[in-house]
């Protein structure tokens, strides 16, 4: 991810593995997402064959990363977190590549109503075990439709 945040080498990278089944098993292998399944992998190279896809995910790369991991400019700071009122229902998957639970916890305890919940799977758990999240989401949204009528 970080080597396609240099606007040339992401140029090159992104022609070199044009949307395919191949391209999206090698991204959900990256992210810890794998297998998906045969459906969302058809959406995948569905979305990634819209045509502005690449620009616009390559545009979005380079905005929040550079080679050496996160730009510091899109980072939220622990004082920035701390205003955020709105209840917040954080779900992280146990092997994010991207960010250990550790880092979800420190984003939640900044935070003055935020909640995480850490379940199985890497960057994306959602779209495999909506069966098992959304449950959970469901009784975060109930608890907070409660807490709004009283």
């Amino acid at each position: 991810m970080r080597l396609l945040s240099v606007r040339p080498v992401g140029r090159l990278l992104t022609r070199l593995q044009p949307p395919s089944e191949k391209q999206v098993e090698g991204l959900s292998k990256m992210v810890k997402e794998h297998p998906l399944a045969p459906e969302l992998v058809d959406l995948l190279v569905a979305t990634e064959r819209l045509p502005g896809f690449r620009e616009t995910f390559l545009a979005t790369v380079h905005a929040l990363l550079r080679l050496r991991g996160g730009r510091p400019e899109a980072r939220l700071t622990a004082e920035q977190l701390s205003r955020i009122e709105q209840p917040t229902l954080l779900v992280w998957g146990k092997d994010d590549p991207f960010g250990t639970p550790a880092v979800g916890a420190a984003i939640a305890a900044a935070m003055p109503a935020a909640e995480l919940l850490v379940v199985p799977g890497g960057h994306t758990p959602w779209l495999d075990s909506a069966d098992r999240i959304g449950p959970r989401i469901a009784q975060f949204l109930e608890r907070c439709l409660a807490s709004t009528e009283r």
